[in-house]
């Protein structure tokens, strides 16, 4: 399971959810959660819109989504550092 998988599902248990309510809220099948929540399909941006209005979203989800998706080379930046890069970007964007 990658770090995404792992982050989305913390998120889900803080929020008393399981696959099936999410897949409801977000207005998609529970088959296709439960595919990228065991890392056998990618989340897109869709998905993560999808989690956005479902209220799970945050800096390491959005980190672990950049690892997931694999749109950047990260080999040797350890994912506390690029957690807190993104926290950083987000508070000169207003957004933190």
């Amino acid at each position: 399971m990658n770090q995404f998988c792992k982050e989305v599902r913390k998120a889900m248990i803080d929020r008393d959810m399981d696959q099936g309510d999410l897949a409801r809220k977000m207005g998609v099948s529970q088959s296709y959660v439960s595919g990228i929540l065991t890392g056998v399909r990618k989340p897109n941006e869709s998905f993560m819109e999808g989690l956005r209005r479902c209220g799970i979203y945050g800096h390491r989800i959005e980190v672990a989504y950049v690892f997931a998706r694999g749109v950047l080379d990260v080999s040797g930046i350890a994912f506390s550092q690029l957690s807190d890069l993104i926290r950083q970007l987000e508070e000169m964007r207003g957004e933190a």
